[in-house]
Order: C-alpha cells, then structure tokens, then sequence
C-alpha cells in the first residue's frame, strides 16, 4: 500500500504531524509513507527515516486558485498511485486536488460527519484542549483501517526532526569563529505568528519584555545572547538589539531551515513567543519558555511540555484559538491578553526551567 500524507502550511503544524509518521511506520511498517507539503516545511522532514519520499507543493498557487501551476504536481500523483491520503487539515482546496489526483480513499478533519467526499474522519473541533499532535496520529490510524483510539505514552506524542549535517556543520563554524563554541547560548525570538495563510501580531509578546527577560538571563546564568527569526521579524528584533546595547549576536533573518534547527541544537535555552521556534525546541530536547496569548498551550505542546507555557492571567475570553484560521481580536490593544503577561512572570517559570545544572 502507498500512502500520502498532506500538510501543506505551518511550520510547527508540520513538526506536530511527525509522532503520526512515526507510530504509523511502527505499527505499519509494510507501507510505503509520502508527505506532501509545502515547499518551506518540506525542509523540517528531510532526514525523516519513515518517509519513503517528499513533494511539495507551492501554496500560492494552492490558496490562489492557480490551476495551471498545480498541473505538473497532479501529473505525479497520479504517476505515484496512492491508494490513500490522511489529510492533517481541513480543506477544499487540497481535497479538490487528490480527487484530481485519482487518490480515492482520503481522511480528513471534518466537521460534517456524513461528509460523503472522504472515505472517513474524525471530527474537527479547533479548541479542542488538546494536543493536535495526537488528533493527527488518531487520523493516521483511521486511515489505516486502525481503532484510532489507542492510550500513548508521552514520549510517542513528542514531535521528532533530523538535524541535517549540512547545517550543523555550518553553525559549528560560526560558533567557532565566534569563539562561541563552548559558551552556553541563550536563543531569543521576539517575533512569530505568521505563515502562508494569516499573520497574527497578536501573538507577539513585546519585544522590550523579551529584552527584559533576557538581560536577568544572562546575568544570572551566564548565557550569551542570540537573536533569531525571520526577515519579518527584524523589527521586534531590532527593538531587542538596541535594548542589549547591540550585544550579543543578531542572527535574526540569517538562518534558514537548515541551520535553524542545527543552531536550537547547540542552545541552552530558547525564549520565544508560540512559534516554529518553540516546536523546535520540543523536537530537540531543549529547555524553553514560550509565551502564549491568544493561542492554547494544550492544543499546541505535548502534554509533558505544558509547563514550559506562561499563559494569560485574569483574561476570560483567552485561548480563542488553537488550530484554524484567527477569527481576529476585538479588544483594544492596551487590554489583549498577550499584555497581561508580566515580566515577573516569564522570569519567574525561565528560572524554574533553569533551576536544574546547566
């Protein structure tokens, strides 16, 4: 049997589907397993020792309705012959391009439970309190004609990455370089909250908050800092550099995926907001704080890392949104949830992560 697995936009989102690929591999391993994604998170699965191959696919031409450009992608689906597809999202589009595909049996999130188009789902419920990773690896299941309610050891639900050698071996010598080799580093990520299909500022905890943070960090355990993120990020970041007195090392929009993960690797600590950064650092085995605002910690982190999240205080409306598209704020800026995270509060759970010899 040929089996597809799709998820096509973000980053973190396609981390999360990694414990599926995995168990299905070890209950299943006479399968041959495929992933379809986007051409960006494609790079988050190279190394995969359970995927058979790789294809992906440009989302703009996906999401834009630019039929003609997804011809050549349909042409080799249909060369592949899969016999089916778990779908890890919610979807017209895709839906619509494997029955192009002639790919029959498809599983998918569905909240039409008689939703005659899919051979069979499971309901989708996107502020379900709890952990995606899991609603991913039940679908999996399901689509192998396996009872996708099963009980999971926490270990099974942690997403898993390769670190590419390539990678590695580039940051290692910028380490060296920097004569930063055996220096504990501190990773710093203001920004976040953007990907091919929505942009949500309302994630980002401010930057001089981060600033903040950071500075006790370092003093007290030593750490160097490093900026990352991406080229949209440079503002917050820049808010950061300025705050350090331009100390430290600004990497922020100079990684890529491939050295991202290598340079998560060679971290001590990571402070992010709930972003790629933060899935990277559960996939690694990194101490980490994430600071969530609108999101839900129990949607988006393995259930044994929850305690690694600072979430909202005193704000009823917050989480309002786990795994679909933001449905927008409506509350003034002053009064968002993300700005009743304090200070003293991130400090306070980076030092009980801290608390145990660096």
């Amino acid at each position: 049997m040929k089996m597809l697995f799709v998820k096509t936009h973000a980053l973190g989102d396609v981390l999360m589907t990694t414990p599926a690929v995995r168990h299905t591999a070890q209950v299943c391993p006479d399968v041959q397993y495929d992933f379809l994604s986007g051409k960006a998170a494609s790079m988050l699965l190279l190394g995969n020792p359970h995927l058979h191959d790789q294809i992906y696919i440009d989302e703009r031409a996906l999401f834009g309705w630019k039929k003609h450009l997804l011809l050549p992608l349909v042409s080799c689906l249909r060369r592949k012959g899969y016999d089916r597809a778990s779908v890890f999202a919610p979807g017209k589009a895709i839906l619509r391009l494997l029955r192009w595909a002639g790919i029959r049996e498809v599983y998918a999130p569905s909240t039409d439970s008689a939703n005659s188009r899919l051979a069979g789902s499971l309901p989708w419920e996107p502020l379900a309190p709890r952990y995606i990773g899991e609603f991913y690896l039940r679908l999996a299941r399901l689509a192998l004609g396996l009872e996708p309610d099963i009980e999971l050891a926490p270990r099974e639900l942690i997403p898993e990455l390769c670190v590419l050698g390539e990678g590695q071996e580039i940051i290692d010598r910028l380490l060296e370089r920097l004569k930063l080799t055996n220096i504990p580093l501190l990773l710093v990520a203001p920004g976040g909250g953007r990907n091919v299909r929505q942009t949500m500022a309302v994630k980002r905890w401010a930057p001089e908050r981060f600033a903040e943070v950071s500075a006790y960090m370092c003093r007290d355990y030593d750490l160097f800092p490093v900026l990352v993120g991406d080229r949209y990020d440079s503002r917050s970041a820049g808010i950061v550099w300025q705050m350090w007195g331009e100390q430290g090392l600004n990497l922020c929009g100079g990684t890529t995926l491939l050295t991202l993960p290598a340079l998560v690797n060679r971290a001590t600590f990571i402070l992010c907001n709930d972003s790629l950064l933060m899935h990277l650092a559960v996939a690694l085995g990194r101490k980490f704080v994430a600071v969530f605002g609108p999101t839900d910690p129990q949607a988006l982190l393995p259930p044994s890392f929850l305690h690694n999240a600072v979430i909202p205080s005193g704000i009823d409306c917050a989480p309002c949104t786990a795994n679909a598209v933001f449905p927008g704020c409506k509350t003034k800026p002053s009064d968002r949830c993300i700005e009743s995270i304090t200070v003293e509060m991130v400090w306070e759970r980076a030092r009980q992560m801290l608390a145990d010899k660096l």
